[in-house]
């Protein structure tokens, strides 16, 4: 059986892409990939951030989320929901109007690993990634550690990926992301596709 491809879109959610500079950028790069995953039969996964009331079931010394479960013990979810199922904030933006015939899953997380989405792509066969969305130092690289370990031929594609700071970004593709994958430009992934 041969693998099949996918398209990972981290952490495309409102309460995140608050904090990016570049968000239409990003949405826009975004937006040109997907087209070229419809094209070409891709599955296109969706993965997020989502936290229950309260931020149940996240520890306090959690150093990424804890401070989140004590101010919102403080103030309580009316003010402190992030992330929170329920509020607007963190539900998945869909970039661009995507039809019934599209293959999309959107899978969510309540942790910084996101064993969810390994199962996915293992259940689908999928042998070979190309990875975007928000938080290069965050999902993203978590992500791609992940499919690296399972085997999977992981692709970043820089244009397509943000982060809260433009140093950390700059350092995380050219640094760290291509321990775990390939990192290639937009236009590199558009010439592929012309071949």
């Amino acid at each position: 059986m041969s693998k099949r491809k996918a398209l990972v879109i981290c952490d495309l959610q409102p309460d995140l892409l608050g904090s990016l500079l570049n968000r239409e950028a990003l949405i826009s790069s975004i937006e040109i990939v997907l087209e070229a995953a419809i094209a070409n039969n891709w599955i296109i996964i969706y993965s997020g951030l989502k936290f229950e009331s309260g931020y149940e079931n996240v520890p306090e010394t959690h150093k990424l989320y804890g401070a989140l479960k004590k101010l919102n013990r403080k103030i309580g979810d009316k003010a402190v929901h992030w992330f929170m199922e329920g509020y607007p904030g963190s539900q998945i933006l869909k970039p661009m109007s995507l039809d019934n015939n599209v293959d999309v899953r959107v899978v969510w997380r309540s942790q910084h690993v996101h064993n969810e989405l390994i199962s996915l792509l293992d259940e689908e066969s999928i042998g070979s990634v190309y990875v975007t969305g928000a938080k290069a130092s965050g999902a993203v690289q978590m992500a791609m550690q992940m499919m690296m370990d399972q085997g999977i031929d992981v692709t970043a594609i820089k244009e397509c990926i943000a982060d809260d700071k433009q140093e950390r970004l700059k350092a995380t593709l050219d640094h760290l992301l291509p321990l775990f994958g390939n990192v290639v430009s937009l236009q590199e992934l558009i010439d592929d596709f012309g071949d």
